[in-house]
């Protein structure tokens, strides 16, 4: 838990954390920052990183999550700036029951780069949602998302909102999107 806004600057290197079906959260950030570099995060029971107010830049780099409903997420609709860096991490399980394994309530920017995004849930087609009450900013790049099930109806991985839509600033390539399902 790291809950002061000047509690910032936290590195977590190639920890685990285990959620085993008890616990809702591997790192809860009510305020402040961390750094998280490789390791594990496995079977929380909402995600695996949830953050309340933002402050400053937090990075997610390397890391491998298995079996948790969800992987980040921030609080509340809010306008105040937090960086967020998603790069070479990866995420396995189904989604939570909003079915977006990242939720961003703030508007960022938040940068996914060279991840890999597999849900196995026969049903729920997991996303990235992102809002704010100002304008967002969002970046994804060589992510790959594979998903075990057929792609149906009006399914969009991607789901950015703000108040004022001229304020969104997105930045999605090379990305690709698999439908892993045999047959």
């Amino acid at each position: 838990y790291i809950g002061h806004a000047q509690s910032k600057a936290h590195v977590f290197r190639d920890s685990y954390g285990y959620g085993g079906g008890t616990a809702d959260y591997c790192v809860y950030m009510a305020a402040g920052s961390f750094s998280w570099y490789g390791g594990m995060c496995l079977g929380h029971d909402q995600y695996d990183f949830r953050m309340g107010t933002p402050d400053a830049q937090v990075t997610i780099n390397g890391v491998l999550s298995e079996s948790s409903n969800g992987f980040v997420k921030v609080d509340g609709v809010t306008s105040a700036p937090m960086p967020i860096s998603i790069i070479g991490s990866s995420w396995n399980s189904a989604a939570t029951a909003d079915n977006n394994f990242i939720n961003v309530q703030a508007p960022g920017p938040l940068t996914l780069i060279g991840n890999k995004f597999l849900s196995s849930h026969a049903t729920n087609y997991p996303g990235i949602l992102m809002s704010s009450s100002k304008g967002v900013g969002f970046t994804s790049k060589g992510n790959t998302f594979l998903w075990s099930d057929k792609w149906v109806g009006d399914y969009r991985i991607y789901q950015i909102t703000a108040s004022t839509p001229s304020e969104i600033q997105t930045d999605i390539s090379g990305n690709v999107c698999v439908d892993n399902t045999a047959g």
